[in-house]
């Protein structure tokens, strides 16, 4: 039954950590088909994701313990890297099973280019009108909207989850409108 302070029956949870087509992967671990030695290698965590995997371990047990999905949020390694080597424009065909379409990649929040400019300049480049810069921008853009398609395309198809998502500051910062 509902309550007032929770109203939403089933909780559901997005994770930074896995990259979308891993979502199969996370799926067969939560239902214990797989076990955590082979998510962890045939998800490719150790090399598509830079900290421990100690660190989330107790989330998707705790998830998996009390059935409680996971969705894997993030953008594909090859596609970010793509973007920001060669920009969005580089994006064509399969690319587009992952990441939103080219024209909801909004890089024209200038707010959000400003902190990532400062982010960015503590690696040694400042002028914003580089093009390693806008690269980099749009492949930050292009991870945060992906993540915010996944958790919107979600809630669309089931609204009485209540969605936890984990994920790194600057990702939330970006991306509240879509969802």
């Amino acid at each position: 039954p509902r309550s007032t302070l929770f109203p939403y029956t089933t909780l559901f949870r997005s994770l930074e950590m896995f990259q979308r087509p891993f979502q199969p992967l996370l799926d067969a671990y939560l239902a214990g088909e797989i076990d955590e030695e082979t998510l962890v290698r045939e998800s490719e965590y150790e090399t598509r994701w830079s900290f421990p995997w100690e660190s989330y371990a107790p989330i998707l047990h705790f998830a998996r313990a009390n059935r409680i999905p996971v969705l894997a949020a993030n953008t594909p390694t090859e596609i970010l890297h793509k973007v920001a080597r060669q920009g969005l424009e580089s994006l064509d065909g399969d690319d587009f099973l992952y990441v939103p379409p080219r024209d909801e990649i909004r890089v024209d929040n200038d707010s959000y280019r400003a902190q990532l400019l400062g982010a960015f300049g503590r690696h040694g480049v400042t002028a914003s009108t580089s093009d390693t810069f806008e690269r980099f921008f749009a492949a930050q853009v292009t991870w945060d909207e992906t993540m915010a398609e996944a958790i919107a395309d979600f809630h669309r198809q089931n609204p009485d989850h209540r969605i936890v998502s984990i994920s790194g500051q600057i990702g939330r910062a970006s991306c509240r409108e879509r969802v």
